[in-house]
């Protein structure tokens, strides 16, 4: 019933999945590792610190970089699955690349 050619098929199906659990599976280790990262340097400093205020701007400062490192994390596993599927990214890339031009060129005052 079914061909090689199914099967090889099935296979490349198969490799893709496999490849996309790979990438998400890094993606969501690499945030963890970030994360910590960040929330143990963040405890460094924030024991050398003295005053409140200083302790708290750490702790600010600390999830916005856990933040940060999230969504760059994310936008690279984000770039690397439609590549996986087979779709390129470049003309989306492009067309973001476009549109933020556009805005800011309309910004500004001639």
């Amino acid at each position: 019933m079914f061909g090689a050619t199914h099967l090889q098929g099935l296979g490349g199906v198969i490799a893709s999945g496999l490849h996309i659990l790979v990438i998400v599976v890094v993606a969501w280790l690499a945030i963890v590792a970030a994360h910590r990262a960040i929330r143990g340097r963040r405890i460094r400093i924030a024991s050398r610190l003295g005053d409140q205020e200083s302790v708290q701007r750490a702790g600010t400062l600390g999830r916005v970089s856990r933040y940060l490192a999230a969504v760059v994390v994310s936008l690279v596993a984000g770039t690397l699955v439609p590549g996986e599927l087979g779709v390129s990214v470049a003309p989306i890339l492009g067309a973001g690349v476009l549109l933020v031009w556009r805005r800011a060129s309309a910004r500004r005052a001639w």
